[in-house]
């Protein structure tokens, strides 16, 4: 009972991942500060430059997120609600960077939805295309496209002048149906401007559970949750049956 207990406060903590979009910063790491109780929790581990960490527990309510590297000093307070999942980004550098907190989408099952996140602050504001076709237009610099529902499959997403004449950058991202995606623009300042992304969630567990409970942290921890109640129904009946065979060999 204690660790069906357990499991299921972990299933419902908010999730926070990291991304370091901080040009000339080897790695970075956010720490998630409760305004309430002072607890200190890591979120996600090391990220270099762009690259995105796992998705990791952190308390709910309010709580200040704390960037940590070498040179680079920010931080910003947020609310974070039991259950949904955040990006957080650092941008700028030196006493200029400065972290942003997004938060993520929930997938709909049969269909693959997209978002675009602009952190490249050289670039203006851009308009954005996958598969050739428009999906955003003027994205400002640290802000967010809405998600869009798109077609699933591998295409390519490109950043475009606002007057559509010359590519910025462009990727390929991977949209499977039953999930949400988030796509960053990042670079400039001596670092190749590139599109990286992340699947934020999906409908279903993407493969088969891990070892222990490694699952919690990267999305497909609550079928432990049945998986748990399944095995302590389980043991009470096999308990029920051996009791019942004991007191029959004693008659």
């Amino acid at each position: 009972m204690l660790l069906g207990a357990s499991v299921v406060t972990a299933a419902t903590l908010p999730r926070i991942r990291f991304l370091n979009a901080a040009p000339g910063t080897a790695t970075a790491r956010v720490e998630v500060v409760s305004t309430t109780t002072g607890m200190r929790t890591g979120a996600g581990g090391e990220s270099a430059f762009g690259e995105f960490t796992p998705y990791a527990g952190v308390p709910a309510g309010s709580v200040r997120v704390e960037l940590v590297a070498p040179k680079l000093h920010a931080a910003v307070p947020a609310e974070l609600a039991a259950g949904s999942s955040y990006t957080v980004i650092a941008t700028g550098s030196g006493g200029h960077a400065r972290l942003r907190v997004f938060r993520d989408g929930e997938p709909a099952a049969g269909t693959a939805k997209l978002r675009v996140i602009h952190a490249a602050p050289e670039l203006g504001t851009p308009d954005v295309s996958l598969g050739g076709r428009p999906i955003a237009q003027a994205v400002a610099f640290g802000s967010s496209s809405p998600y869009i529902t798109v077609t699933p499959g591998n295409q390519t997403l490109a950043v475009v002048s606002p007057h559509g004449n010359r590519t910025l950058a462009s990727g390929q991202v991977s949209l499977a149906a039953g999930t949400a995606t988030t796509a960053v623009v990042i670079g400039t300042a001596g670092e190749p401007v590139r599109v990286v992304s992340g699947q934020d969630a999906t409908v279903t567990p993407g493969g088969p559970p891990e070892t222990g409970l490694g699952g919690l942290a990267s999305g497909g921890g609550r079928p432990w949750i049945l998986i748990l109640a399944a095995m302590g129904t389980g043991g009470a009946l096999a308990g029920g049956l051996q009791a019942a065979a004991r007191r029959r060999r004693t008659r």
